[in-house]
């Protein structure tokens, strides 16, 4: 039997504002990529809303997780982070996150954004080294946490602006048939927050304790009020003990990242690649270190409410015992 690439619907899921819901996904096959469109409607006030906050489209999703067997969390990522990767990931801007953020006063308008989440190793040399692999598990979930429906968390100040009709479609890409000794691992990605509470030229955030995992990414964010800002970060280090493995100016990191991604520089995104033309070889095994590994950041407090926040890239086996 060949193997089928097949992409089909997999249903919706309910809005609550600040809520949680969750959607079972189809078991059986290997589970490539996700396809989230999301659709709603703002409608702003008398006085429309002012300061769009950092990728205001996608922030209505405040986490999206994936858990396999009820006790793995293979995804755990903010909206507005998988946005700002996928972007970077596909050298484009994901459908409807290039949108025009409509401040008029009394405006209605509605938003159409799409927003997928590969379990596959995007730009990798061997892509499909990752996958996951549904056809041995005994559940597989996806849960959203829903961000509030009074704009709070898309402007600076929303004036009264509300969100409505909001839906949420989910298709996925399985791959059919695939031969039953083939073996996947795992692409898992979560995140870490630190709040920069004052000048620092070396403020370190932990990004693994010897765990066992192999990182392949951190992609870091620096925020100033909710707002992408390029003056928090000046420069930033990553070691374990005496191993070091970078060690580089911010304005160094960006134009690294402009080269690879072929988009402009966005505002306070950094990407740390840990591969060399897409191969594992240079991942990092956190088993073999000799200390726990740290993102160590030289930063310039920002606003009022200043973080850096971290999306972390690991491999691994999927947990179905």
């Amino acid at each position: 039997m060949p193997q089928v690439n097949h992409v089909r619907k997999l249903g919706s899921i309910d809005f609550v504002s600040g809520g949680r819901r969750t959607m079972d996904l189809e078991k059986g096959d290997v589970l490539l990529e996700l396809y989230l469109r999301l659709r709603y409607r703002i409608t702003n006030a008398a006085g429309g809303p002012v300061g769009p906050l950092y990728q205001t489209l996608s922030r209505l999703i405040q986490r999206i997780e994936v858990l396999v067997g009820g006790r793995d969390n293979v995804i755990s990522v903010a909206g507005a982070s998988l946005a700002a990767m996928r972007s970077r990931e596909n050298g484009i801007v994901e459908q409807g996150m290039d949108a025009t953020v409509v401040l008029t006063n009394s405006a209605v308008t509605d938003y159409d954004i799409n927003l997928s989440l590969p379990f596959y190793l995007p730009n990798g040399r061997r892509p499909d080294d990752t996958a996951l692999d549904l056809r041995r598990v005994s559940s597989a979930t996806l849960a959203v946490n829903w961000g509030p429906s009074d704009c709070s968390d898309h402007f600076t100040t929303p004036n009264g602006a509300l969100i409505s009709l909001v839906q949420l479609q989910v298709e996925g890409r399985y791959l059919n048939d695939a031969p039953a000794d083939a073996v996947y691992l795992t692409r898992q990605l979560d995140f870490v927050n630190r709040e920069v509470v004052a000048n620092n030229a070396a403020m370190d955030i932990i990004m693994d304790r010897g765990s066992g995992l192999a990182y392949r990414s951190f992609h870091l964010e620096t925020l100033a009020d909710r707002i992408a800002s390029v003056t928090v970060l000046n420069a930033a280090r990553l070691e374990a003990g005496a191993r070091q493995f970078g060690n580089r100016d911010a304005p160094q990191i960006l134009a690294d990242n402009r080269r690879v991604s072929k988009l402009a520089a966005v505002a306070g995104n950094y990407h740390f690649d840990l591969s060399t033309f897409g191969q594992a070889v240079t991942w990092i095994p956190t088993d073999a270190l000799p200390a726990d590994l740290k993102l160590i950041l030289d930063v310039t407090k920002q606003g009022t409410s200043c973080f850096a926040n971290v999306t972390r890239e690991a491999v691994r086996p999927l947990k179905i015992a």
